[in-house]
């Protein structure tokens, strides 16, 4: 269980980190997935006050670890090898102070030197407090093929 959590997050991570700002999107579009990758670099550092500024003090994954699990789980795992992380979909949406972010992603990773390959359906739902995004949930489940 602790291992399909921290694959969970790892994928969730570098999901993000994969998305690319694409020249002429909505300046709220480009501000969610700037902090999406931002969040991903501080999680890859193992960075834990990094990702903790993205997160409101209420976040949670849905149906998982609220922010203080989630957080203690940070920290680099060497017997994982990241091959490719490809998002087929994603759309961010704003309305007013909240913001829903989903995806699409497939990866293929190493645990141990065994190969892993999965498609996963990624969701975070941000709001904007004092002028400044924070996520308030998350959610990642594998897709059906």
């Amino acid at each position: 269980m602790k291992f399909l959590l921290a694959l969970t997050i790892l994928c969730l991570s570098v999901v993000f980190a994969s998305a690319q700002k694409s020249p002429g999107l909505p300046s709220g579009q480009a501000e969610i997935l700037d902090l999406l990758q931002t969040w991903n670099q501080a999680e890859l550092k193992g960075d834990e006050a990094g990702v903790a500024k993205l997160l409101a003090p209420e976040f949670s994954f849905l149906g998982g670890s609220n922010r203080k699990e989630y957080l203690a789980l940070i920290k680099p795992d060497t017997s994982l090898v990241i091959e490719s992380v490809t998002i087929d979909e994603a759309d961010i949406q704003i309305y007013d102070n909240t913001a829903v972010a989903t995806s699409l992603n497939s990866f293929k990773v190493k645990k141990d030197g065994k190969p892993l390959e999965a498609k996963f359906i990624v969701l975070t739902i941000w709001i904007k407090r004092n002028g400044n995004w924070q996520c308030v949930k998350a959610s990642q489940q594998e897709a059906k093929a």
